[in-house]
């Protein structure tokens, strides 16, 4: 498979991160499967948060092949407690501005399904969630997803964050080029919130996944041990 990819790669240099958003999918669909099913919420707040971690983490590791410090266009706070924050344009913009970003997918991919008013409100929505995210900085609020309660996931978006060691050595298989690890998990969020449209009204589908995204975006990876 990975040798199709890379022939395939000058053809479609998306390829793998394709390839790789149905793998990773599958994987999540197949760990998290119960008596009952998948928890969709769950699901969906996992993808959002590791898209969420991919965007820090393609930025970081595409300055190192630079030979730039690794958090270069990055910008650094620190909270009350101590913890550190990154925050940037540059960071922004592969979690939302970049037409092939994480949530610039996720928004099209529902509204295209029915979700009304996406496109319009896009901008206004992400803004509103850079901000609650720096408000509510280092304290017990931050990350938690403001969601009606029977649409809560199992576990918090930074519990599903600390996946990311164990899933990025298959990440880099599939995507070799660091910009495109975002891509893949943009693409699984789509494919998910196609799936379950009849199960997750979308709209609430497409905020679980913006509310983990983004304050994830902006943790310290150093203090998850990931990079």
């Amino acid at each position: 498979m990975l040798h199709a990819i890379r022939e395939k790669s000058t053809e479609d240099p998306l390829i793998g991160a394709k390839i790789g958003a149905k793998e990773i999918l599958n994987m999540f669909l197949q760990s998290m499967k119960e008596d009952k099913g998948v928890h969709v919420e769950s699901l969906l707040c996992a993808l959002g948060s590791l898209g969420g971690i991919a965007t820090q983490a393609s930025i970081r590791a595409q300055n190192i092949s630079n030979s730039l410090p690794e958090t270069a266009s990055l910008s650094c706070a620190e909270s009350n407690n101590g913890s550190k924050f990154y925050f940037g344009d540059d960071l922004n913009h592969v979690l939302a501005g970049d037409p092939y970003s994480v949530l610039s997918l996720a928004a099209a991919e529902a509204e295209f399904i029915g979700a009304k008013d996406i496109s319009k409100n896009y901008i206004s929505i992400v803004k509103e969630l850079l901000v609650y995210s720096t408000e509510t900085m280092g304290g017990e609020k931050y990350g938690i997803p403001r969601l009606p309660q029977n649409h809560m996931p199992a576990s918090n978006p930074i519990e599903y964050a600390k996946l990311w060691p164990v899933i990025k050595p298959k990440i880099e298989l599939f995507c070799p080029n660091p910009s495109h690890w975002p891509v893949l998990f943009g693409l699984a969020i789509q494919k998910t919130l196609d799936e379950s449209k009849d199960v997750v009204d979308t709209a609430i589908a497409l905020q679980i996944v913006m509310e983990s995204a983004v304050p994830m975006s902006k943790i310290d990876l150093d203090s998850l041990n990931v990079s």
